[in-house]
C-alpha cells in the first residue's frame, strides 16, 4: 500500500491496522502457493502430458490388496504390493505386453466396497499391428487404456511398454519414467477433449510437436495440415474448441493425438461423434500409423471402423461382482 496523500480518500482502517492486514494477506498468500504446490507434486491435471501420475508410495502389504480408506467417500485405487523382478524383456517386433493384468478400485460409500474394473486381462501388440478393444459399457475398456498409459497403476499382472531399444514395466516405473515414456513412445486419444480456454484450436493441436521440440511454425504448420485433412477450415483454427460443436471438438481432440508419429497410439472411441465422411479420414489415418510401424489400441464399437482397421480383436468382459473370477479374456483374430 502507498504513502496517503494530502487529498486521498481518508483509509478505512487506520495505517497500522492495515500494515497488520496487508503482512497477514502475504502469509495467507505463501501459505496458499505453498499448498497448491504440495498439490500439484502430488496430483496431476488430465489436460497435460503427464496427466493422471500416480502417487508412488513404498510397497505395502494390507489385507484385501492394500486398500486405503479415504476420508472424501470416494473411490480410490487399491494400493498394489509391488514384488522385486528382473529386467523386463519384450520379444521381436512387440510394443506392447499386457500379462494377467487385474485392477480394483475402493468405494468407500459402500462399505467399502471393492470395485473390479479388470480382471485377468492378457494381450499383445506388435509394431504394425492394431488391437481393437471391444465390449459392453462397464466392461472396462476406458480403464485399460488408462492402465497402459500411466494413470492407473495395475493391482496384479504386468505391462510392458517398448521403449527405444528396451522395455518398461509400469509396476515399477516412476512418475518421471512415465511421463518420459509418454514424451518418448505413447500416443493417447481421449474419449473428451480437455484443453485450456480461449487457445486457438491450432495452438491445441500444435502443442505436442512444440513440447517435443519442434519448431513453432513448422508445428503449426503441420496442425493446420491435419486438422484441414479431417475437414476443420482455417477460418475455425483460430478459434477456441470450446466454441466448437461436439464432432468437430472430437476432430481437433484426434488431431492433437495423432500430429506427432507416436511409436504407440491408444484411442478411445476415436470415431464416437463423426459421420461418415470423417470416420473413413480417421480410419486412413490409422492405416497410415501401422503402415509407419506404430502399434495401435483402439476402443472401437463401429463394427465398420473395426473391419476397416484392425488386426485382432480382444473381447473384454466385466468381472463378475462378488463372485468368482471370470476366465481370462483372449484375443480373437481377425
Amino acid at each position: 500500500m502507498g504513502p496517503i496523500r494530502t487529498g486521498d480518500r481518508k483509509p478505512i482502517v487506520p495505517r497500522h491496522e492495515s500494515q497488520n492486514l496487508e503482512k497477514r494477506q502475504v502469509e495467507a498468500m505463501n501459505l496458499e502457493i505453498m499448498r497448491r504446490e504440495s498439490m500439484r507434486l502430488k496430483y496431476s491435471n488430465n489436460d497435460r502430458p503427464d496427466a493422471g501420475l500416480p502417487c508412488r508410495r513404498p510397497p505395502i502389504v494390507r489385507p484385501a490388496a492394500g486398500n486405503v480408506p479415504s476420508p472424501m467417500g470416494e473411490a480410490t485405487e487399491a494400493v498394489p504390493t509391488l514384488a522385486a523382478s528382473p529386467s523386463p524383456r519384450l520379444g521381436p517386433g512387440e510394443m506392447v505386453r499386457v500379462g494377467s493384468l487385474s485392477k480394483t478400485f475402493v468405494l468407500h460409500l459402500s462399505g467399502p466396497a471393492i470395485l473390479r474394473a479388470l480382471e485377468d486381462v492378457s494381450f499383445t501388440v506388435h509394431s504394425g499391428e492394431c488391437l481393437a478393444v471391444t465390449g459392453p459399457s462397464g466392461s472396462g475398456k476406458s480403464s485399460l487404456l488408462r492402465c497402459v498409459y500411466g494413470n492407473y497403476l495395475p493391482s496384479s499382472g504386468e505391462i510392458l511398454i517398448r521403449d527405444g531399444l528396451g522395455a518398461v514395466s509400469l509396476r515399477e516405473a516412476g512418475p518421471r519414467d512415465i511421463l518420459g515414456l509418454r514424451l518418448r513412445s505413447l500416443g493417447y486419444v481421449s474419449q473428451f477433449l480437455r484443453v485450456i480456454p480461449r487457445v486457438s484450436a491450432l495452438e491445441v493441436v500444435a502443442e505436442p510437436l512444440v513440447a517435443r521440440g519442434c519448431p513453432p511454425d513448422i508445428a503449426r504448420a503441420e496442425a493446420s495440415e491435419l486438422l484441414g485433412r479431417l475437414h476443420v477450415p482455417r477460418r475455425l483454427q483460430a478459434l477456441p474448441p470450446a466454441t466448437f460443436s461436439g464432432g468437430e471438438r472430437q476432430r481437433v481432440n484426434l488431431a492433437r493425438g495423432l500430429v506427432w508419429p507416436a511409436p504407440i497410439l491408444l484411442l478411445d472411441e476415436p470415431t464416437a461423434s463423426l459421420d461418415q465422411a470423417n470416420k473413413m479420414v480417421v480410419c486412413e489415418l490409422i492405416r497410415e500409423a501401422k503402415k509407419r510401424g506404430a502399434a495401435v489400441i483402439g476402443v472401437f464399437h463401429d463394427r465398420e471402423v473395426l473391419s476397416l482397421v484392425s488386426d485382432a480383436i480382444h473381447d473384454l468382459r466385466p468381472p463378475l461382482p462378488g463372485g468368482p473370477p471370470r476366465p481370462p479374456s483372449g484375443g480373437q483374430e481377425d
